[in-house]
């Protein structure tokens, strides 16, 4: 799931979409990579937390897990609330609940103009990565969730 407040989805929307996504005891891993959409429009973080939790919620109540994805940072992110402030965000929801898990693409792009240096965004006035940038994001997840476990 991503863009929580695009255009085309309010947060309840994006919520209700969860909610029918979600097939308890069959769902294991919910990936839930939101706040770009959300620091642009200077969500409150109460509310921003409220909907995040809602999620984490639904998932785990179905004996599945969350992987809260940070996302890579805006070209040019305007407001008082910063784009950390979401992170934040994301980091004490983690802490905060069982089965729920954060890592910042941020770490992997470093800033945003690097980043398009690199070729990990099409164009420098964009969130959306590439398909390169998408590739990089997937083989970081993918080798996070193949980390060895210990107990």
């Amino acid at each position: 799931m991503a863009g929580s407040r695009s255009c085309s989805y309010t947060g309840a929307s994006k919520t209700r979409l969860l909610q029918s996504t979600i097939m308890p005891g069959i769902t294991d891993l919910l990936i839930v990579a939101l706040g770009t959409n959300d620091q642009s429009q200077q969500v409150p973080l109460a509310e921003y937390r409220a909907r995040l939790q809602d999620m984490i919620d639904t998932q785990v109540g179905g004996s599945g897990c969350v992987l809260l994805l940070g996302e890579p940072p805006a070209s040019a992110p305007t407001g008082t609330l910063t784009e950390q402030n979401y992170r934040d965000t994301m980091k004490a929801l983690a802490q905060d609940n069982t089965h729920v898990a954060f890592t910042d693409m941020r770490d992997l792009y470093g800033p945003h103009a690097e980043a398009f240096g690199m070729g990990l965004y099409p164009t420098n006035a964009t969130v959306h990565p590439s398909a390169k940038g998408a590739g990089v994001m997937a083989n970081a997840v993918a080798e996070l969730l193949l980390l060895p476990r210990y107990a």
